[in-house]
């Protein structure tokens, strides 16, 4: 089959999931340190504001973060109507689950000595991956209101949005198995066929160079949530001094339920 990029047609590599566990990449991806930014917005009802000490923890499909206490350096945060911006390095947590946040209900006469405070909502962005949630709360965090509760645990709230995959290519150990070519992959999954996507090195930062021989390369890609993986096609344009690619295999992480499929090719892929 082929596959029509612009101007330039090319051979083009269907394949499904590997029924092998001889072909495994389950450890070339590194957690990385992410920064991610946290916007708190505190109601605007009477007495919304605390001075107490605010702590949030973020838990992702990848693990936990630490339990953080958000202050500003100079800065009286959490008052009536106000949105705080913290930023906070992790390792990558993956796809968010949840949002612990609570008071050590501590106040001063800022707040005429009630730490009560009345949380809107937080929002938290994957800096790194352009990843968004909002987790909407709306009740407050007193002793002496609502249900007498200062902690409560938060989840995103469930949009159509696309989500990330991660997608790691391993080119083989042939003479001549890296290649100079532009390459582009779709997914195929059980509710549906993803994007075109090219992949790119502005895509994987880390490494200046990509596709060589026995190299692997990890890129992240934005999709809609296509379900369990059932096939990938990979194809390249045949540009370059030396297009030709030997494919040893493809593994596609899920950033959402965090599965990875194994897609096994060991072959050429011709331009």
């Amino acid at each position: 089959p082929t596959e029509q990029t612009g101007a330039s047609a090319s051979v083009a590599h269907m394949f499904g999931v590997s029924g092998s566990n001889n072909f495994s990449v389950h450890q070339s991806v590194p957690r990385r340190v992410v920064k991610y930014k946290v916007t708190v917005e505190t109601g605007n009802q009477t007495d919304a504001g605390t001075t107490a000490t605010v702590f949030l923890q973020l838990q992702g499909t990848l693990g936990a973060g630490r339990r953080v206490p958000l202050t500003t350096l100079g800065k009286r945060c959490f008052r009536r109507g106000a949105k705080d911006v913290f930023m906070l390095d992790e390792l990558d947590l993956g796809n968010l689950v949840s949002v612990s946040v609570a008071h050590d209900n501590k106040s001063s006469h800022a707040e005429n000595f009630d730490p009560g405070w009345f949380l809107e909502c937080i929002r938290i962005r994957d800096t790194r991956h352009q990843d968004e949630w909002c987790c909407p709360c709306g009740r407050w965090l007193a002793k002496d209101r609502d249900d007498g509760e200062i902690r409560r645990e938060l989840y995103p709230r469930v949009q159509q949005h696309t989500i990330r995959y991660t997608v790691t290519t391993c080119t083989g150990d042939r003479y001549g198995g890296g290649t100079t070519a532009r390459v582009f992959l779709r997914l195929q999954g059980r509710d549906g066929t993803g994007a075109v996507h090219q992949l790119r090195r502005d895509n994987n930062p880390h490494v200046q160079h990509i596709f060589q021989r026995t190299s692997k390369d990890v890129f992240h890609i934005r999709d809609k949530d296509l379900g369990p993986l059932t096939g990938i096609r990979v194809w390249h344009d045949g540009s370059g001094g030396d297009p030709d690619w030997y494919l040893s295999g493809v593994v596609v992480r899920n950033g959402k339920s965090n599965c990875e499929t194994v897609f096994a090719c060991r072959d050429w892929v011709t331009g």
